[in-house]
């Protein structure tokens, strides 16, 4: 076989091979079969993500939530003793300049 026939037969494959898959993928028993693993595929992950909660919280160990939250509690302190820090340096370059 010359290149010339070896590149027609590829390419005639391959346009079956589209066509087919085409054909196949737009098949409504195909695409009813995508839907329901699709939907068991997220009832899993649901089904994981409360089972690692529950062990999480078995363990005490905090979820992805409360770390969440404990962050953001953190980074509220964070700020307000920035603010005390401030105050406190006015305050003592008030007195100073009193005294």
């Amino acid at each position: 076989m010359d290149d010339l026939s070896a590149a027609a037969s590829f390419q005639a494959w391959e346009k079956q091979a589209s066509e087919a898959w085409a054909s196949l993928i737009r098949s409504p028993d195909f695409l009813l079969a995508m839907s329901r693993q699709l939907e068991s595929s997220l009832l899993l992950k649901q089904q994981l993500d409360q089972a690692l909660e529950a062990a999480l919280m078995a363990a005490l160990l905090p979820t992805s939530t409360e770390q969440e939250r404990i962050l953001h509690l953190i980074r509220n302190l964070e700020g307000q003793i920035q603010q005390l820090e401030q105050r406190v340096d006015q305050l003592s370059a008030a007195l100073t300049a009193r005294g």
